[in-house]
């Protein structure tokens, strides 16, 4: 209840749930890869600059991360606005680099970031695997990502709202989704 009004504080009332997983990294994990969400097929850097904002995801930390060196997510703040290329010798390096930043949180914590943003998992020092579960939000004329199609039953049985949101809507006849119904959020 709490991270839905943030994105739609961000993206409006025009969006679906593109995508959900969860990751795990194992105990003792190593670096992870640099990178920036988007597809596989398009990089979205060769949409326009800056990045668009083509995917807003909500990271919701199911293990502690309070302290470097427990799988957290690193990024490099302000890098989704950067029109230079991250360097090879950072996006290769399994250490630290002076332009990146370590969040720290608690279990519970969400982290919602723009799909241009560099980051990666930082090393897991400790002895139990950490767990993190990913929502991802777009424009409703995005293809979800993480499914062929969505569940008759669940859809039968669930919300107008978690309908709206995993994209049952009809398409709109105006092009871009400009007469697309917002899903119907209760107002406070």
């Amino acid at each position: 209840p709490s991270v839905l009004p943030k994105i739609r504080g961000l993206l409006g009332d025009r969006f679906i749930m593109q995508s959900g997983w969860n990751t795990m990294q194992p105990a003792m994990g190593r670096m992870g890869g640099w990178h920036q969400d988007g597809s596989s097929a398009f990089d979205f850097k060769n949409l326009g600059y800056p990045v668009p904002l083509i995917q807003l995801r909500a990271s919701f930390l199911l293990t502690d991360q309070e302290e470097p060196g427990m799988g957290n997510m690193e990024l490099i703040p302000g890098s989704h606005r950067c029109l230079v290329p991250l360097p090879d010798s950072i996006r290769t390096a399994n250490s630290g680099t002076p332009i990146s930043h370590v969040i720290c949180a608690s279990a519970g914590s969400v982290l919602v970031f723009h799909n241009a943003v560099w980051h990666r998992a930082y090393e897991h020092n400790w002895d139990y695997d950490r767990y993190t579960m990913h929502y991802i939000y777009s424009p409703p004329w995005v293809k979800p990502s993480d499914r062929f199609h969505n569940d008759v039953n669940f859809m039968q049985r669930t919300t107008p709202v978690r309908r709206a949101l995993m994209g049952d809507f009809s398409r709109p006849d105006a092009p871009f989704g400009a007469s697309y119904t917002p899903p119907p959020f209760e107002e406070n």
